[in-house]
């Protein structure tokens, strides 16, 4: 995969910022402050859907505008993509790749993959177990539409079941719903660990 061109419009620091990218090696270079990582998080928001910079993605909206807006043009497999990827204030995505809207970023299946390296990564070795599931999370949801389905249907599940919870409150009614969240949620979770555990 090559990205040969990267289009910034009200994104973070930029107004507006366009270059064309070589295809073997580029290199970027800048005093501090002036949006080199900016840049490479937009990378990384076309590869994953989110950044891995910020707590919301509406963060990246520069400021006291509705919307930030990601352009690509790049070549995969000798074939032309366009992709634009809008962030919208009231949290909303919405991803076109030539032109046809796309309902979810999990439908890309690695259309844009990016291995980002930084100090933050060395968690994976240093900390947790969580790091690392985190990091096998990434690479998976890049190379797989089957492991980004799963991965957000159990996040969606784990949401409504302890929206349960929450409003059971102590009472022993719809326990029977709870079962069948429980359910669901451990079919969601299997596909995940088989799916995790294929990928190492």
């Amino acid at each position: 995969m090559i990205i040969q061109e990267l289009e910034l419009i009200d994104y973070r620091n930029y107004s507006h910022a366009h270059t064309e990218l070589d295809s073997s090696l580029n290199i970027i270079v800048g005093g501090n402050a002036v949006g080199k990582t900016n840049l490479l998080e937009s990378v990384r928001i076309l590869s994953l859907g989110s950044s891995y910079r910020a707590s919301s993605d509406r963060e990246v909206i520069r400021w006291g505008c509705d919307q930030a807006i990601i352009h690509c043009r790049i070549v995969r497999r000798g074939k032309s993509y366009q992709m634009d990827f809008q962030i919208h204030r009231n949290g909303q995505k919405r991803i076109r790749v030539n032109q046809v809207e796309r309902q979810d970023h999990g439908e890309l299946e690695g259309l844009v993959v990016a291995v980002l390296f930084s100090p933050d990564d060395l968690k994976i070795v240093k900390e947790g177990p969580e790091y690392r599931r985190d990091y096998i999370d990434q690479v998976l949801i890049q190379i797989s539409s089957k492991y980004a389905y799963f991965r957000k249907r159990y996040l969606r599940i784990l949401t409504q079941r302890n929206s349960l919870l929450k409003s059971l409150m102590g009472e022993r009614k719809n326990l029977d719903t709870l079962e069948v969240w429980d359910q669901h949620l451990a079919e969601a979770a299997a596909h995940i660990y088989r799916m995790r555990e294929a990928g190492i």
